[in-house]
C-alpha cells in the first residue's frame, strides 16, 4: 500500500506524463517525499492563501493536509548515500578555501547533517588531511563517526595524528561508539 501510494505520488508529482512512468525514472522514495512536501507548502503558502472565498480556501487545505498527512503514514528510513568522490572533492575544496579549523568544521558539520553521507575511513583520513592540528582532526572525526561506514578500520587513521593523547582519544572513539 505505501508503495502504491509513493508511486502514485511519484507520478503525480515526478512523471513528465502519466503515461511515460519507467521505474528507473522515478527518484529515491526520501526524495519524493521532500520535494512533494516543499511543494505543498510553497502550493499552501503562494496559492491557496490567494484563494478569495473562505469555502474553497478551507477544502483546498482540507485537500492539501490530506496530501501531508498519506506522506507521514510512509514513513520511508533516510538511508545513508555513499559519498561520492566529486562530492568529496566539493568538500575538501570549500573546507580548504577557510582559514580557521572552527569554520572548516562548521563546514563539515552542515555537510554531514544536510547530505547524511555514508563516509568510508579512507575519505575521513582525506577530511582529516584539511586540518593542522590534531585536536581538530579528532573533532572532524568524532562528527564524521556516526557517518562512517566501516568503523573496523579506524585504526588506520591514528597515523594521521602525531601525538599520544589525541591518539588515544581517536581510539576511543572507535572503542566507545563516540
Amino acid at each position: 500500500m505505501k508503495k502504491l501510494i509513493l508511486v502514485l505520488l511519484a507520478v503525480g508529482f515526478w512523471a513528465p506524463s502519466a503515461g511515460a512512468v519507467v521505474e528507473d525514472t522515478i527518484p529515491p522514495p526520501d526524495v519524493i517525499i521532500d520535494s512533494i512536501q516543499s511543494q505543498l507548502y510553497r502550493l499552501k503558502v503562494e496559492y491557496l492563501t490567494r484563494i478569495r472565498s473562505r469555502r474553497h480556501r478551507r477544502e483546498a487545505m482540507a485537500i492539501v493536509d490530506e496530501i501531508q498527512s498519506l506522506l507521514s503514514i510512509l514513513d520511508v528510513p533516510e538511508q545513508p548515500r555513499p559519498l561520492q568522490p566529486e562530492e568529496l572533492q566539493s568538500l575538501l575544496q570549500s573546507m580548504r578555501d577557510e582559514a580557521f579549523a572552527d569554520q572548516k568544521l562548521e563546514i563539515l558539520r552542515t555537510f554531514l547533517l544536510t547530505r547524511k553521507p555514508s563516509i568510508t575511513v579512507e575519505q575521513v583520513a582525506s577530511i582529516m588531511d584539511v586540518f593542522t592540528f590534531d585536536n581538530d582532526k579528532v573533532k572532524a572525526v568524532r562528527l564524521m563517526y556516526p557517518y562512517i561506514q566501516d568503523k573496523e578500520n579506524g585504526y588506520k587513521l591514528v597515523n594521521k595524528l602525531t601525538f599520544s593523547d589525541e591518539k588515544d582519544e581517536l581510539m576511543r572513539i572507535f572503542t566507545s561508539g563516540q
